[in-house]
């Protein structure tokens, strides 16, 4: 997690690394991964993409990418859209969160 002490904007989230989030009064802000017109998709900061039996994510796993839509919509925008991850594999002090708040800055979009 990056510190941050105010609601995020959409500057603040560029300069996020792909991956890492700000916690800010109890929401999530990522940034996207890449947008097209069909889909956004952010690497997860929480889930993982393979899991052991136990529950704990498997060695060299790699972080899970979710996929949400985008509205036919190419514009820089912060998007709010309802987490995917399981509660259990969030840690704790994060578990409470509502939303998850996507930073679409230029360079993550694609127009295909």
């Amino acid at each position: 997690m990056d510190h941050i002490d105010h609601q995020p904007t959409l500057e603040d989230i560029d300069n996020l690394q792909i991956g890492h989030f700000y916690f800010w009064n109890r929401q999530v802000y990522v940034k996207a991964r890449t947008v097209d017109r069909v889909h956004i998709q952010y690497v997860c900061s929480f889930c993982f993409e393979r899991y052991n039996m136990d529950g704990r994510p498997r060695q060299n796993a790699q972080r899970a990418i979710h996929w949400h839509g985008s509205n036919n919509n190419l514009n820089e925008r912060i998007e709010e859209r309802s987490p995917h991850c399981f509660p259990e594999r969030i840690p704790e002090e994060y578990r409470n969160h509502t939303s998850v708040y996507i930073g679409i800055v230029s360079a993550t979009l694609i127009d295909e």
